[in-house]
């Protein structure tokens, strides 16, 4: 894999106890015969509190109306049911009897592993409510809602990630091997987490709202610091391209090409969409596809996004130009099925 996403897998943060103080009876699941019952005072007590974060970002749609920056209320709704989904699993997981949950004794690395992903679940909240009176400050201030609303996505997006691996540690009683769990369990703020489709490969199946694709092509750019791949996905013969960022602090979008093409001001409007630009420049291009391996190509680019969530590119390769436009994901529309 390139260097395109940072990875890390060092050691864990240490950290208070935190929110775990608040749960009676809490002993990192030592007590054998009490550990089914421990994890799901856990995750209620998680639940309650990131349901008390979805009813501010309720309020913060008021603030929306009150500032009648109507646009942006459909993006904060999302972000508010985003939320309540995170809230909704954290309630109602289940597991089997294997695991953590089987009378065999379990890695004392697993076990503690378990414990990291509880205590980071619980700096979550904070973090998560940090983020969302930064998003009131940009509403009330008249600053850059659109970026906070993604940086507070990035955060939710964290939490499912964290979730998930926390889930797989105590079905498999083993500790999880993911090369990214310690920037995980560092905290979400740093934003280094990679997508769970970062790193798709030509074959793979990937399925997006219940749409099944098979993945036939990549494309990779770099930009000095700056870097995105954009998987050409195929269902039949419809064609759609997943725009996926090194990490998590920016998100997944789903992409269609057109034959629209904006002009060169800072607002483009495709398909009926009003977009904003919100970055340009020159960037080096790896193309992978059924025909074989490019590198080094050039390509201009221009990238915008729409109030509703909507993101738009362009790519102008030394004369041939493509557009393509389409809404950014929730992490939890999609699954990768690798071949590997």
């Amino acid at each position: 894999m390139s260097a395109w996403a940072k990875q890390g897998g060092g050691g864990e943060e240490k950290r208070g106890p935190g929110i775990l103080n608040m749960i009676p009876g809490y002993s990192g699941y030592r007590a054998k015969e009490a550990r089914r019952d421990e994890d799901k005072r856990v995750r209620l007590e998680l639940a309650r509190q990131y349901g008390q974060i979805a009813q501010r970002l309720t309020d913060v749609q008021g603030e929306l109306v009150r500032a009648q920056r109507f646009a942006e209320i459909g993006n904060v709704e999302r972000l508010e049911k985003s939320l309540r989904l995170f809230a909704d699993r954290l309630s109602t997981a289940t597991y089997g009897y294997g695991g953590l949950f089987s009378d065999r004794s379990i890695d004392e690395k697993a076990l503690d592993q378990i414990g990291a992903f509880d205590r980071a679940l619980g700096d979550g909240i904070d973090e998560l409510k940090q983020g969302v009176e930064s998003l009131s400050s940009a509403i009330l201030g008249g600053g850059d809602v659109g970026k906070e609303i993604r940086a507070t996505q990035a955060l939710i997006d964290n939490l499912n990630r964290r979730f998930e691996l926390r889930g797989q540690a105590i079905e498999s009683g083993q500790p999880v091997g993911d090369t990214a769990v310690g920037d995980l369990l560092a905290g979400v703020g740093a934003g280094e987490q990679a997508h769970v489709a970062g790193d798709l490969h030509f074959g793979d199946a990937v399925s997006i709202s219940g749409t099944d694709y098979l993945v036939r092509g990549r494309l990779e750019f770099h930009d000095g610091p700056l870097a995105w791949r954009q998987y050409l996905l195929k269902d039949g013969n419809t064609d759609r391209w997943l725009h996926v960022p090194p990490s998590t602090a920016q998100p997944m979008a789903l992409l269609a090409p057109t034959s629209e093409v904006p002009g060169e001001g800072a607002v483009a409007t495709i398909g009926g969409v009003s977009y904003s630009q919100d970055g340009a420049g020159a960037a080096t291009a790896e193309v992978i596809g059924e025909s074989g391996q490019a590198s080094g190509r050039q390509a201009q680019y221009r990238r915008y996004f729409a109030n509703d969530g909507g993101l738009l590119y362009t790519y102008d390769w030394g004369g041939e130009k493509q557009t393509f436009a389409g809404r950014t994901l929730d992490p939890l529309e999609i699954k990768v099925f690798s071949q590997a």
